[in-house]
């Protein structure tokens, strides 16, 4: 069943429609070669519109640009690419984002895939400043 969300994203909207592994600086931006772009990946394409819309209305996030792919990948999943400034504001922001992704979603353990890095990393403090510091 296809779950339509017409009012915007609440609370757990996302349960089981994302999966839990977000990429980190595999992608190249559009907008910016001073961007990382961060992308998630949903097996639902209506509710990439949806999400893309939620985080441009979040207040504390700085984003460059949002896109999404029309089709699938070869995992079977649609692919939200979230283009965040490469600064040093970029771990903050990157957190906010997953604030607020977390808000919608039901995740609890995210696995960020990094470029150049061969294993997915468990999303925490300590690897995020492990990894995403040298990323800036």
């Amino acid at each position: 069943m296809k779950k339509k969300i017409s009012e915007g994203l609440r609370k757990n909207d996302l349960k089981g429609i994302l999966s839990n592994i977000v990429s980190i600086d595999e992608y190249s931006g559009k907008v910016s070669k001073d961007s990382v772009v961060i992308a998630f990946f949903s097996i639902d394409k209506d509710l990439c519109k949806d999400i893309k819309d939620y985080l441009l209305k979040s207040p504390n996030l700085e984003i460059l640009d949002i896109d999404y792919e029309e089709k699938t990948n070869e995992d079977n999943f649609y692919t939200i690419y979230v283009d965040l400034p490469k600064n040093k504001e970029f771990i903050n922001n990157f957190l906010e984002l997953m604030k607020e992704m977390n808000r919608i979603s039901d995740i609890k353990n995210w696995y960020m895939k990094i470029y150049n890095k061969k294993l997915l990393h468990r999303l925490t403090d300590k690897n995020i400043e492990r990894f995403l510091r040298e990323l800036i």
